[in-house]
């Protein structure tokens, strides 16, 4: 899966431009495949829960996976509807990777024990992120060394087709594991029971304070999702080439923190951890703007070195997510809640990169606007920092109050 979310995030963007797209359908990639998994998540986490294993629908999206990358493959092949048909196909797998987020949440907690998660969780995503450093290496390496359109769109095509070959080896895997049929006392509730029982869980004062906090500071991150790309290259006219290493040495970063961090997690808590991964993604909109002040060789170099140390503390911050919500989450309904969670977080992911595109064309869609924007977006991750560390200071009283 995560050759599939690097590939997808290093080359979604290189595979519309390429086929012509503009800064506007740029700005519709992360919207449309992110809206159409907002649709399907309740009613897949409802009917997940009525499954005798959780693996069950991860079998299943991972199949319409294989099958949607072949058709993302295809689309650069039918001419000038190459991009609206694009969205389609995007829907087909960035839109099925956010579901199989939603379903992969439950499977963890049916199959981890609770005090092991944050050592497994860690371990996943030191694997993750170095087979996020290879897959943009060999890929814009490959599209560098074409020189025209035509053969970086055929460099792509191959690699889609190889996401795709990947879904099917993940089906066998999976098949491979054991079912883990759910426990007969916590089968899901009559609908008419659950909505009130789910409604109640996360109400909770608790849980409302894990939701706010965590929803506002998404939206402060997803902003400039595909602002930076657009960033990248039309200011810092970084190639693809330049664009791989970039992503490599940023996920060299990612490698190393996350080790730490799940540690962090461990010795200390989720609660606290997050916050080292908030201080960090503030400093990303400040790395682009010292950047944007620096001649273009030494503007690459900078901004790849600083990103790569201050913003890797960002893995901590999905990995403290889950396993707040799930310490959070009651047994019963935990599928339909951490659906009604993802549901926001990919409504965040949909709308705010579209949101930020506008902002910046609504600033007059120059160097001007650019600088303007990320001044925003450090005021927005600011405020979603502070609000991270008043919850972990609210929690650190109430703990000192109960000795």
């Amino acid at each position: 899966m995560q050759y599939q979310c690097s590939l997808n995030g290093f080359s979604n963007n290189l595979y519309a431009t390429n086929m012509g797209a503009t800064d506007s359908q740029i700005g519709l990639i992360q919207l449309v495949p992110n809206l159409a998994a907002c649709l399907l998540l309740l009613p897949l986490g409802r009917l997940s829960e009525r499954m005798r294993s959780s693996r069950t629908m991860l079998l299943i999206l991972l199949s319409m996976l294989g099958l949607g990358y072949m058709g993302h493959a295809a689309v650069s092949l039918t001419g000038a509807s190459g991009v609206p048909l694009m969205y389609i196909t995007l829907a087909l797998t960035v839109g099925v990777i956010a579901l199989y987020g939603g379903q992969w949440q439950t499977f963890f907690g049916d199959v981890i024990p609770l005090e092991n998660r944050s050592s497994t969780y860690g371990r996943r995503n030191q694997a993750m992120y170095a087979l996020s450093i290879v897959t943009p290496l060999l890929c814009g390496t490959l599209m560098n060394l074409q020189q025209d359109t035509a053969g970086k769109l055929h460099i792509l095509r191959i690699f889609y087709l190889t996401a795709a070959a990947a879904s099917w080896l993940q089906v066998a895997v999976l098949l491979r594991m054991p079912a883990c049929p759910r426990e007969i006392d916590i089968k899901p509730e009559p609908l008419r029971q659950a909505i009130p029982s789910v409604l109640k869980a996360v109400t909770e004062k608790e849980f409302l304070w894990f939701l706010v906090p965590f929803l506002l500071f998404y939206l402060s991150w997803h902003i400039d999702w595909s602002m930076w790309y657009l960033a990248q290259v039309n200011y810092l006219y970084l190639n693809e080439s330049q664009l791989s290493i970039y992503s490599a040495f940023y996920n060299i970063g990612q490698l190393v923190a996350v080790g730490i961090l799940a540690g962090v997690c461990r010795r200390k808590s989720p609660d606290y951890a997050v916050i080292i991964g908030a201080i960090g993604l503030v400093t990303c909109p400040i790395s682009m703007l010292i950047a944007l002040q620096l001649p273009k060789g030494i503007a690459f170099w900078f901004f790849t070195f600083a990103l790569s140390v201050f913003n890797s503390a960002e893995c901590v911050v999905p990995m403290s997510a889950v396993q707040i919500l799930l310490r959070l989450s009651p047994r019963r309904n935990r599928a339909l809640i951490a659906n009604l969670y993802t549901l926001l977080i990919t409504l965040s992911n949909s709308l705010m990169p579209w949101a930020g595109v506008r902002i910046y064309l609504a600033l007059g869609g120059d160097r001007r606007a650019l600088q303007l924007f990320m001044l925003i977006e450090f005021l927005m991750r600011s405020c979603g920092t502070l609000l991270l560390i008043v919850r972990w200071r609210r929690i650190q009283k109430r703990s000192l109050l109960s000795k």
